[in-house]
């Protein structure tokens, strides 16, 4: 992690974020986090770039020395960047400016209207993708009150944005059994919940092995469990930066958990199947910078395409 992004995480270094998005003009910070993203991915000691890279070795698949993966973890921090001024830039102008800038397609608005019409609670999770402050924001515009289940130790940086995105009508539980309950409550009752797939796991921590891009790794899948539970209507949905600079919202069809079409873990190989086609599609928006594949998972991939008789599957 940079010096900057360590600042960047702090109460104050988010506030100076918050008042640089307020003064700043967009054309201007547009060219400066070019050049500070084009900087940053060069640096080979920082483990935010290593992250990148490695993850985004494997969505290409390539090696993680190939020199064509600079321009792409390049792009990744420019997004990031851009996102994170864009979210500041709009909240510090009034909750209403964020129309502007994402688009809530009338589709998924309406979704939500008839399943709440009839008493289904709606799971939906994400990649991150885009930019997931934005969205989340956006939907506060709307009539629909949204739990989000966040990262649950956040520093102070990340508070400070759980702070604003509260301020404007988002319901942030970080991650713990109680916030697992209000949520499991909030789908019985016909609402909404949010929250991310592809974050791993530390050591340690409750996680499922799953398979993600053809490798294994560890992620949280509590939302299938819960929508499973609850009977609820589990779907995907992300976020994509379009060239003229707007954020799009899409979605994919729902999965029935009241009837589905196998148990827990099928489900949520059937979700990460959608996220891996979000991701693969739009590589240089997928802002993931914590490495899912570490090292001593490349063993255990030979293992897992390796039937026994020395030929590759």
């Amino acid at each position: 992690m940079s010096r900057l992004q360590e600042y960047l995480n702090t109460d104050r270094g988010l506030r100076t974020a918050l008042w640089l998005g307020k003064v700043v003009p967009p054309g201007l910070a547009a060219a400066g986090i070019t050049v500070i993203a084009r900087l940053s991915a060069r640096r080979r000691k920082s483990s935010m770039v290593s992250a990148v890279k490695s993850n985004l070795a494997v969505v290409l698949d390539t090696s993680e020395d190939d020199p064509a993966l600079n321009k792409h973890v390049a792009k990744v921090l420019y997004h990031a960047g851009i996102a994170g001024f864009e979210f500041f830039h709009k909240v510090a102008h009034g909750r209403e400016a964020l129309g502007e800038l994402v688009h809530l397609p009338s589709e998924l608005l309406d979704m939500f209207e008839q399943k709440k019409a009839e008493g289904r609670g709606m799971m939906a999770v994400s990649a991150h993708l885009g930019a997931l402050d934005l969205a989340g924001v956006a939907f506060t515009v709307t009539d629909f009150e949204v739990q989000v289940i966040s990262y649950a130790a956040p520093p102070a940086g990340y508070r400070l944005v759980n702070d604003l995105r509260s301020d404007h009508g988002l319901v942030i539980t970080p991650g713990s059994r109680e916030a697992l309950a209000e949520a499991t409550s909030r789908l019985e009752s016909a609402g909404i919940v949010f929250t991310a797939v592809d974050r791993p796991v530390p050591p340690g921590r409750k996680a499922s092995k799953v398979v993600l891009f053809n490798r294994p790794t560890r992620l949280w899948n509590g939302y299938a469990t819960m929508a499973f539970a609850t009977g609820a209507l589990l779907f995907f949905v992300w976020v994509v930066r379009t060239p003229d600079g707007r954020y799009e919202i899409r979605f994919n069809e729902p999965i029935d958990c009241a009837d589905p079409p196998g148990d827990v873990d099928y489900v949520t190989s059937l979700i990460l199947g959608q996220a891996e086609e979000a991701i693969r599609a739009n590589p240089d928006q997928w802002l993931m910078f914590y490495p899912l594949w570490p090292k001593s998972t490349l063993t255990e991939r030979s293992n897992l395409f390796d039937d026994g008789s020395g030929q590759r599957r």
